[in-house]
């Protein structure tokens, strides 16, 4: 079978009625791509479908190895290569997205790395009452909200997140805008994603994936209020390496 043709198939078994229809009558002459990023140009209703449909996952995410391949990775190499952008001190106040079962909230505490506050935002309800108990004390702060669109306070000057903004429909665009507001003048963002420059919903159907240029990034943290863009990778575990990003809020 043609690639292409499968390709159309495979999307039109998961995708809704009329964008079904839309594929039937045109993909003769498009590529499956440029067919599916036209029609979220003309629908916006359809964008806001699959936006929400990339959000079901993590909403009903329970705090376990599902959230990181199967298994607990130390979140370690993270905190380690963060901290060679921005060193963490008695007075950093963190905020994390996504923190799921606190991976990296307890490797902080693990290792013994300095900060005054830590607070994290995450779109489970589940993972929040997690750990509200597990993590609990006058430095801890856990929010069940949207970073896209949850209101938060200007008091935090470093801000991580691990795993997660690679997942936000259709780009993390608006996630960093909302996280620059949240950021002291000179507070720094690191967070890390896969390098690439594809773009796909995974064989479930609700696992967006989003990869990145460093290119793309630069413009785009440019774009929200963020300088001094720069890029490592970090290694996770055997065969998950990934590029990071740090940048400062102008």
């Amino acid at each position: 079978m043609n690639p292409r043709s499968l390709a159309v198939d495979v999307a039109k078994a998961v995708l809704p009625r009329r964008l079904k229809e839309y594929l039937d009558a045109s993909a003769h002459q498009r590529t499956t791509v440029a067919t599916f990023m036209e029609y979220l140009e003309r629908d916006p209703a359809f964008a806001e479908y699959l936006a929400e449909r990339a959000r079901e996952r993590w909403r009903s995410a329970a705090p376990d190895a599902d959230l990181t391949w199967g298994r607990r990775p130390s979140g370690q190499p993270f905190l380690t290569k963060a901290a060679e952008f921005r060193p963490f001190t008695a007075e950093t106040c963190v905020l994390e997205i996504g923190p799921g079962y606190g991976r990296l909230v307890q490797s902080a505490l693990d290792i013994g790395l300095p900060f005054r506050s830590w607070t994290g935002v995450d779109v489970s309800e589940q993972n929040v009452v997690h750990l509200s108990t597990k993590f609990s004390g006058d430095r801890f702060r856990w929010i069940h909200g949207d970073i896209e669109t949850t209101a938060l306070d200007g008091e935090h000057n470093l801000c991580v997140s691990s795993l997660v903004l690679q997942h936000i429909f259709p780009t993390l665009e608006r996630a960093a805008r909302n996280i620059a507001a949240a950021l002291t003048a000179g507070g720094a963002i690191f967070f890390d994603c896969r390098e690439g420059e594809y773009q796909f919903f995974e064989e479930d159907g609700v696992t967006w994936i989003r990869m990145y240029t460093k290119k793309e990034l630069r413009s785009m943290l440019q774009d929200v209020g963020f300088s001094d863009v720069r890029f490592d990778n970090i290694r996770h575990a055997l065969g998950y390496v990934r590029l990071c990003a740090f940048a400062t809020k102008r």
